[in-house]
């Protein structure tokens, strides 16, 4: 039986600026860092996050590198422009979003290392597959993104990925126009069920 990968997904401008003052998943503490962020959408993506963790995870804390982790589930999330997916398995799992837009070829030159580029070919859409590949995979380690992110193993796309001594699984797949790449650690194959959230505030 395949291991299951639940994705949640939603929109964050489905709520307003002036909704986020008044949520009752928020608390002060949470109001005051999301109004911190510029620009406008990054607060509301932020707002969706919170609502996630409160929902399904409900006991977590912040790290130092201000990452919410769990002491009794796996998960992670991600958000790009306005989109934010949050994802639940039942081993470690990074997860990365990435709007498809231009990739101008400094950005494709300084991500990604010659057998990628070959893999990219100028196409916009495989660069955010490699992009997000990446992020999702040191998300899964906890690592965070490292300096020289050639160095992070962007293929395959999807398959078995080696970091070091541990193995990965890796998927990537399309959403609307974004590439969403879930990275669980281990070397089996797993399912994907998504469920798009609707909101009741």
């Amino acid at each position: 039986m395949k291991r299951t990968v639940t994705i949640y997904i939603a929109d964050a401008n489905c709520i307003s600026l002036d909704q986020i003052d008044s949520l009752s998943f928020l608390n002060k503490k949470d109001k005051e860092e999301i109004f911190k962020y510029i620009p406008d959408e990054t607060k509301k993506e932020k707002a969706i996050s919170r609502y996630f963790l409160n929902k399904y995870i409900k006991n977590y804390t912040i790290s130092n590198d201000g990452k919410p982790v769990s002491e009794d589930k796996y998960f992670n999330i991600s958000h790009s422009f306005g989109k934010v997916v949050f994802a639940l398995s039942s081993a470690n799992i990074g997860i990365d979003i990435e709007k498809i837009r231009n990739a101008e070829p400094n950005l494709i030159d300084y991500v990604s290392n010659e057998e990628e580029q070959k893999y990219i070919d100028g196409d916009s859409t495989k660069f955010f597959e490699i992009w997000t590949s990446k992020e999702s995979l040191v998300k899964c380690i906890g690592t965070g993104l490292e300096n020289d992110l050639k160095n992070v193993s962007g293929l395959p796309i999807n398959g078995e990925k080696r970091c070091k001594t541990q193995l990965f699984f890796v998927k990537s797949l399309k959403f609307e126009d974004f590439v969403i790449s879930i990275t669980l650690e281990g070397n089996e194959d797993f399912e994907i069920s998504f469920v798009e959230e609707k909101f009741e505030f």
